[in-house]
């Protein structure tokens, strides 16, 4: 369990961190604190597992704003896409199969 923790932590910690590359080689724009806000959904939920949505939550909430950020901008990346819905559907099976 503290294994599964330290990863959806991790996960939330590198989109921040992308994120704030991002800043750094373009500007600064309406997208980014969403994308952070919705980290901190899930490294809270690393952090104090009793509000168990918020794992949903910010696992859907970040692929449905990757697709709408990459179809508004025409930066679609199918291949991000995979590897999010991939990493989110294996997360939550292994919530489900660890509680």
């Amino acid at each position: 369990m503290i294994l599964f923790r330290i990863f959806i932590f991790l996960y939330g910690l590198l989109t921040v961190i992308a994120v704030g590359e991002e800043v750094k080689v373009e500007q600064f724009n309406w997208s980014h604190p969403i994308y952070i806000l919705l980290s901190l959904c899930l490294m809270i939920f690393a952090v104090k597992t009793d509000p168990e949505w918020l794992l949903y939550f910010g696992l859907i909430a970040l692929i449905i704003f990757a697709v709408f950020m990459g179809v508004t901008t025409n930066s679609f990346h199918w291949t991000h896409l995979i590897v999010r819905l991939i990493t989110s559907i294996t997360l939550v099976f292994v919530w489900n199969w660890l509680k």
